[in-house]
């Protein structure tokens, strides 16, 4: 039995209801009942093949996927070295990539072994919903210094407590006008252009005062180059980790074996955080 080994990203995995009295909240097992239990989406060029499994503990997708475009007229024997004609038509798609993605109910977080598809993976679940939801995936970061290296603009920053943060000779306080043109929010979105030099010297400042009390909590929501909203929030932290899987004859990796060595690891990481 062949082996492989995956590498799971944490993120965290929201949903926006306009039938909630939050307009933000945390995944339940009842908004996975409807999505299907094995279904497809295409996108970009790319067909996804897509199974459910919905637990007590968790819901997880496998996610087999390739293109039926471009592919060559011909194969070669590799025994013989002769070229074959590729019977393959365009309306055919070879699914050897997989993805697979858990939300874990007790944890909180989602498990994902491509975060490359953040974007693919909230589409997905908005459209195949029974519900009038949304979904969203975003990236979390613990550490400041990473999550500054891959911004690109900011849609909220948000913070609490402050004490004298904002006096009127801080640096702080200057920055902020000059940033935004006001003083002293509680929470505030960046809809202008601005400085790229004086909005990381801003951010930097905030990390400062959270740093030492002078601020209770601290979260930046911004985006990277890609436009995939990205999260700093110092109260919550991902990581990445690796687990091996078996893989059957054609290199795909096994559903079962797979879950249970993932959910395995999840819970370890449970213990060691509590």
């Amino acid at each position: 039995m062949k082996k492989g080994e995956i590498t799971y990203t944490t993120l965290q995995l929201i949903v926006e209801s306009n039938k909630s009295a939050i307009a933000y909240i945390e995944p339940q097992f009842k908004h996975f009942e409807g999505v299907p239990n094995c279904f497809s989406h295409s996108e970009n060029g790319t067909y996804y093949k897509l199974k459910k499994y919905l637990t007590e503990d968790y819901f997880a997708l496998v996610v087999e996927f390739g293109k039926p475009a471009p592919h060559r007229n011909t194969l070669v024997n590799v025994n013989t070295n002769e070229e074959e004609e590729n019977k393959r038509t365009d309306e055919e798609a070879e699914l050897s990539k997989q993805s697979f993605f858990m939300y874990h109910f007790e944890s909180k977080r989602l498990y994902l072994s491509n975060s490359k598809q953040i974007k693919l993976f909230s589409n997905i679940l908005t459209k195949n919903s029974d519900q009038e939801i949304q979904f969203f995936v975003k990236r979390l970061f613990r550490n400041f210094e990473d999550f500054i290296s891959i911004l690109k603009g900011v849609d909220k920053i948000r913070f609490s407590g402050f004490k004298n943060l904002f006096s009127q000779d801080s640096k702080e306080f200057k920055a902020l006008e000059d940033l935004t043109g006001t003083s002293s929010p509680e929470c505030f979105t960046l809809e202008a252009s601005y400085n790229p030099m004086n909005l990381k010297l801003f951010l930097r400042r905030l990390k400062e005062a959270h740093s030492t009390n002078k601020i209770e909590e601290l979260m930046i929501c911004g985006v990277d180059e890609n436009g995939f909203e990205s999260v700093y929030n110092v109260e919550t932290f991902s990581r990445q980790f690796k687990i091996k899987c078996n893989k059957n004859e054609e290199g795909i990796f096994e559903n079962e074996s797979m879950w249970g060595n993932l959910v395995a690891k999840i819970e370890e990481l449970c213990v060691v955080e509590t």
